[in-house]
């Protein structure tokens, strides 16, 4: 072989050696990159479930708050009506009293002697 070819030679192995050593640095960037890509999917899944985990109890606690507001509601109007018939009783009770009140000053004033009755 000659000294050419010998460098010839020298130089396609050099090439090959230099190729092998990129495709080597190239297959470990392209791991990391794999690993790396493996961490953000394994994080975006984790962040994914929370999410509906966190949208599971917002619907559950906004079912209960609407659920709580109802009761109050009800409990509240419940008081109302039964201040309101309270209230109605009330003025029945004083009209009946009122009229009671006329009915006995009326009997007094009967029960009074004729000349006093025109008095009072």
């Amino acid at each position: 072989m000659t000294p050419h070819a010998v460098a010839d030679w020298t130089r396609v192995l050099d090439t090959i050696s230099v190729a092998k050593d990129a495709a080597q640095q190239q297959e470990i960037r392209l791991r990391e990159q794999a690993a790396v890509r493996e961490a953000l999917a394994a994080d975006l899944q984790r962040a994914q479930q929370e999410i509906q985990t966190l949208e599971t109890l917002l619907r559950d606690t906004q079912a209960q708050a609407e659920e709580a507001i109802r009761a109050v509601q009800a409990r509240a109007e419940a008081r109302i009506r039964d201040a309101e018939d309270y209230a109605r009783a009330a003025d029945l009770r004083a009209a009946a009293a009122e009229d009671w009140l006329r009915r006995i000053e009326q009997a007094s004033r009967d029960l009074l002697p004729g000349d006093r009755r025109a008095a009072a």
